[in-house]
């Protein structure tokens, strides 16, 4: 009985430390589920800025940027919000180890400053990508564009230089 009792007090801590933090111990896979997340969130940002060039304007869903996935995968979901000046999307975790993974948010801002210059050669739109650990900061996470600069909120941090 002492043995039993013995083994766990040492199996029961790691067992509940495993179950309630598996990204620590499943780490490729967490890494996967955040690089789908992150890769169309930059992909999301690419076809903004060419739909721009294309249309005079940001685009409101996935669709209308010709972008084939779902807004919601076994791991993630996505979805837009825009104003008249810009568009930011949000790449979500959901299901298990959600609470664990990091969620991107990518937006493109329409800079009326540089639009105003009407220099043919710099493109008035300015974008960033952040990221959050969890739904609730990834939900949380609204940039912004602070003197011709897009910024990540606190609590965020940038994961890709603007060009």
């Amino acid at each position: 009985m002492n043995r039993f009792l013995a083994l766990a007090a040492i199996t029961l801590p790691a067992a509940a430390f495993i179950f309630l933090k598996p990204c620590i111990f499943l780490g490729m896979a967490c890494k996967h589920m955040e690089g789908e997340a992150k890769s169309l969130t930059e992909t999301t940002n690419r076809a903004q800025q060419a739909y721009y060039l294309e249309h005079g304007r940001l685009a409101s869903s996935s669709k209308a940027l010709g972008l084939g996935y779902p807004s919601k995968t076994d791991w993630n979901e996505y979805s837009f919000q825009n104003t008249p000046t810009s568009a930011i999307f949000y790449a979500v975790p959901i299901g298990s180890m959600a609470s664990d993974r990091k969620g991107y948010v990518g937006a493109v801002f329409l800079d009326q400053k540089v639009e105003e210059k009407a220099n043919p050669e710099e493109l008035p739109l300015k974008n960033i990508i952040c990221e959050a650990r969890g739904p609730k900061a990834t939900l949380a996470i609204k940039p912004t564009l602070r003197n011709s600069s897009p910024i990540c909120p606190e609590g965020s941090a940038q994961t890709k230089v603007p060009r």
